[in-house]
């Protein structure tokens, strides 16, 4: 029977003392020695490093990494979604035809913070889907029902109303994929970064309307109370009662969530911010306008001009499509 030769892995050249592992595990000696006495084994040693690796490479996955969704996009379509997992927040907002130049607007500011939030545009038509997709940052998903394409509807119309009963549906969509999600409208200027006052332990965070809670500013954070609050909300809304905000409202009497109201000084609504002067006292703590209580579409444009606010960027948004 022939001996075993066991190999030097830099001089290859045979050895003259088999080392079992037995013996190296029990002879007193670095963690150092130990492992490269174990690399010094051809076989083993390669499993040794393999195995090592593979941990490291799952620990940096597990920290640094992103999980990938499947999931099927409002208009039927099989959507990939990789989500990384050190973005905590995403904003969510929805985009008609009507309201393209407003939405330029908000545009404008948010992307004057360099927030680098992911933003997802749910795009009302397919003007707004065809003009928006493509663009660095943003990821447009498209309701096939296609109502917002003519022009800018009033809060009192019927297809606003749709509109605006859709907002649900979408935020459950995204609390799927991301842990947090912020929904502003877009007659919002954001001056500052929101996220350092969504703290403290509660399901989401709500800017008020003189004494009722604001749905056109909340940040959630995903949790079984905030799925079936709106869940709800969504069902009454889908029952026919397309008063959205006062739906929302009566179902939080119902108490299913801990939830808090953001300053007025900070988020002030547009019944208490200083539309007047640029230079007003209250403008430099303003973190977000919301330019509410006003008809009109172009009620709301003469305002924000008027302490210029009016700033939508010109950009054709001519980038390649995404396939």
């Amino acid at each position: 029977m022939k001996k075993r030769k066991t190999y030097h892995s830099s001089l290859h050249k045979p050895c003259s003392k088999i080392v079992s592992f037995e013996h190296i595990v029990s002879t007193p000696m670095s963690v150092e020695k130990t492992f490269l006495t174990l690399a010094n084994r051809p076989r083993f040693g390669v499993f040794i490093m393999l195995f090592v690796f593979g941990v490291f490479t799952f620990l940096l996955c597990l920290l640094r990494g992103a999980h990938t969704f499947f999931y099927f996009n409002l208009d039927g379509h099989q959507v990939t979604e990789i989500v990384p997992l050190e973005e905590p927040w995403v904003v969510l907002v929805t985009v008609s035809a009507g309201f393209d130049d407003m939405f330029r607007n908000w545009l404008y500011w948010y992307q004057k913070l360099n927030l680098k939030m992911k933003v997802f545009v749910f795009a009302e038509d397919k003007f707004t889907f065809d003009k928006y997709r493509g663009v660095q940052g943003m990821s447009v998903w498209f309701n096939a029902s296609d109502i917002g394409n003519a022009s800018a509807h009033d809060w009192k119309s019927r297809d606003y109303k749709i509109l605006v009963s859709r907002r649900p549906n979408y935020l459950l969509q995204l609390l799927k994929l991301y842990p947090n999600v912020i929904y502003t409208d877009i007659d919002t200027v954001w001056l500052k970064d929101p996220r350092p006052y969504f703290r403290g332990d509660f399901d989401f965070w709500a800017q008020l309307d003189g004494r009722d809670i604001c749905t056109g500013f909340m940040a959630f954070k995903k949790s079984k109370d905030t799925i079936k609050i709106l869940t709800l909300w969504k069902e009454r809304l889908r029952s026919g009662d397309n008063v959205n905000q006062q739906i929302f409202n009566i179902i939080m009497q119902r108490k299913i969530v801990k939830y808090t109201t953001l300053p007025t000084v900070e988020f002030p609504s547009g019944m208490t911010f200083q539309w007047k002067s640029k230079k007003s006292v209250n403008r430099q703590h303003v973190v977000v306008v919301h330019n509410n209580f006003i008809v009109g579409k172009q009620s709301k444009i003469n305002r924000f001009i008027k302490c210029e606010l009016w700033k939508p960027l010109q950009s054709n948004f001519s980038a390649p499509h995404s396939p």
